[in-house]
């Protein structure tokens, strides 16, 4: 009867270990995965306003769902993406949401073929905007309305990769105003940031001192 007691809770466990484990590990239908970007693509679209007449989509707060509650206190000391962060909307592309992320100087590889980035603002070539992807994949849920912190939009999103972020990709962007159907802006890439960080290594070795 003691073995059983203790065999018991046991076993629920690995089911539930191995059920996990299987949910995990299985490709999600296809169809019931589109559904759901489009239901989101169709949400972003409806609440993306341009602010006061400017070219920007206002801001926003990308928050990692499986740390929700160390919002709003800030740890200085974690590593990796925090938990929460304010940023710009920029608009959207073909898998989900696009945001801002800072903006980095670059300048022309000696032979012309590539872009690096320099801390020699006086002679660079371009100031890029530093854009970071979110797939609609990876948003959990968007509260619109936000909090009594701030009242924003409060975007929820399931940090994943070798190094989790809600980002998919990020990338360096030449920023362009479009008139249609008002003035606004849109993103056009230059480089990858991941490309640029190492085409610096070679040619700018400085700037990561």
């Amino acid at each position: 009867m003691a073995l059983e007691f203790l065999l018991s809770p046991a076993i629920g466990i690995t089911k539930d270990a191995i059920s996990l484990l299987w949910r995990s590990l299985r490709k999600p239908d296809p169809a019931v995965l589109i559904e759901r970007r489009q239901k989101i693509k169709a949400d972003v679209e409806t609440h993306l306003r341009w602010i006061d007449d400017s070219s920007r989509y206002g801001e926003a707060i990308i928050r990692d769902v499986k740390r929700a509650d160390e919002y709003p206190n800030a740890d200085e000391k974690s590593k990796g993406v925090s938990a929460w962060y304010k940023t710009s909307l920029l608009g959207t592309y073909h898998r989900g949401i696009q945001i801002g992320l800072g903006i980095a100087s670059l300048k022309r590889s000696p032979d012309g073929t590539c872009w690096h980035l320099t801390r020699d603002y006086a002679h660079r070539d371009i100031n890029a905007i530093i854009v970071g992807r979110i797939p609609y994949d990876r948003i959990v849920v968007i509260d619109w309305e936000g909090d009594e912190y701030y009242s924003g939009a409060h975007i929820y999103c399931r940090y994943s990769g070798w190094r989790p972020s809600a980002c998919e990709d990020i990338i360096l962007c030449e920023e362009h105003i479009s008139d249609y159907p008002q003035p606004h802006s849109w993103y056009g890439e230059i480089v990858s940031y991941r490309d640029a960080l190492k085409i610096t290594r070679r040619h700018e070795r400085g700037y990561f001192r």
